[in-house]
């Protein structure tokens, strides 16, 4: 499994704005394996996650998340540590949902 540069050392190359959120979720793997996450910011493009367990992602992989009431949506992860993990949708969404997703999650009290 290779591992990703630190969070702190990448290269910021957003091209759409993050906004940031508490969402507690679950990130799967299509081996079975499921990783309790909280999502810490989120984008049309993609999201970072805090992981509760010592786990890095590999990039070679893909991933199904969980956000709100929303379709599972398919990932792939495009940086990660033992803690935090940037993903990458296959399919981005709408910007209006993103922002939907962000007001009702800061409306519901974290």
């Amino acid at each position: 499994m290779a591992e990703f540069a630190n969070a702190e050392k990448r290269t910021e190359k957003r091209r759409t704005s993050r906004r940031v959120v508490k969402i507690e979720t679950q990130l799967s793997h299509a081996s079975g394996s499921k990783f309790p996450v909280t999502i810490t910011d989120l984008s049309e493009e993609g999201c970072a996650v805090s992981l509760e367990s010592d786990v890095i992602l590999s990039e070679t992989d893909f991933y199904c998340i969980k956000i709100g009431g929303f379709e599972t949506q398919a990932t792939k992860a495009i940086w990660s540590d033992q803690k935090n993990a940037g993903l990458k949708f296959v399919s981005p969404f709408a910007s209006y949902v993103i922002d939907h997703i962000a007001k009702s999650t800061s409306s519901s009290g974290e």
